[in-house]
């Protein structure tokens, strides 16, 4: 569903986010 797809995309960004900020 849209509403999933919009928050699996947010998690998605957070982990990047995250990951990019422990390099």
């Amino acid at each position: 569903s849209k509403v999933f797809d919009e928050a699996e995309n947010r998690m998605h960004t957070i982990k990047a986010v995250m990951y990019a900020t422990l390099q």
